[in-house]
């Protein structure tokens, strides 16, 4: 009824590996899915996740995915570098060796609420992966499997669609922060306060170097390793930051009280 844009996604092989990490057999292997998308469309192209290539390094050494990757002409095929922020694949792969690809955050498993993320590393990766000598990318994306947790990440994220440069996270927090709790209009003994509680979210949690899950969401354990718990110290101060200038006279809004 609406007819196609000719991309088709498959995921092979997604955590699973192939009976046999010959190249010849990888490259028959690319082939034959891409030529079954091909019968029934001239035009198709191929859009694969690259997941593979994180969760199971051990086989997919570059060998083998040069190999996987060549069974399809370049402009057949797109590629979602899955976890950039964290884990990016195509500086290990010469841009996906050719292939065209999308820079993408996944930042969150299994809808879990931890208060974390890198936003240093959103504001700089895109960038970074687009000036890369002979960069193959295309674009930027959003992988999660959950949405409803930590927004300034995502808001970030979808920013750097339009940057041409990497953003200084520093004064990009105090704007966004601005903005979202209307504090354009507020007394500065007020939202000085706010500013400097989100100061120090930007330096505890927002730094983090993966993904930080709530001690809630933890399976019981009496032996949960302290560096895998959140930074609990800076977030419980962040609160009590937040909630005394309400106690002063600032009147929260809605993204502020989701916030809180």
């Amino acid at each position: 009824m609406f007819g196609t844009d000719h991309i088709y996604n498959a995921d092979t092989y997604n955590e699973l590996n192939p009976s046999s990490s010959d190249p010849d057999f990888l490259k028959q292997s690319s082939s034959a899915v891409y030529e079954a998308m091909r019968a029934s469309d001239p035009d198709a192209v191929w859009l694969m996740q690259g997941w593979l290539f994180i969760s199971s390094p051990q086989f997919w050494r570059p060998p083998q995915i040069q190999a996987y990757l060549s069974g399809v002409d370049n402009e057949h095929m797109i590629i979602l570098d899955l976890y950039s922020e964290q884990v990016p694949v195509w500086n290990l792969t010469d841009s996906y060796y050719g292939k065209p690809f999308i820079w993408c955050m996944l930042h969150n498993f299994g809808g879990r609420h931890g208060i974390y993320g890198n936003l240093d590393r959103i504001a700089t990766g895109p960038i970074l992966a687009k000036n890369y000598p002979g960069s193959t990318m295309i674009g930027t994306g959003l992988t999660p499997e959950a949405i409803e947790q930590n927004p300034i990440i995502y808001s970030l994220m979808c920013e750097m669609t339009w940057r041409r440069s990497p953003v200084d996270t520093s004064s990009w927090v105090h704007s966004y922060i601005v903005r979202r709790y209307g504090l354009s209009t507020v007394n500065v003994n007020l939202s000085s306060p706010i500013l400097s509680a989100w100061d120090l979210l930007k330096r505890s949690v927002y730094e983090d170097q993966g993904e930080s899950i709530s001690l809630i969401e933890r399976h019981p354990s009496l032996s949960i390793p302290y560096s895998q718990a959140p930074n609990a110290t800076g977030v419980v101060i962040v609160c009590r930051k937040l909630l005394a200038v309400t106690q002063d006279g600032y009147v929260p809004n809605e993204p502020f009280l989701y916030d809180l």
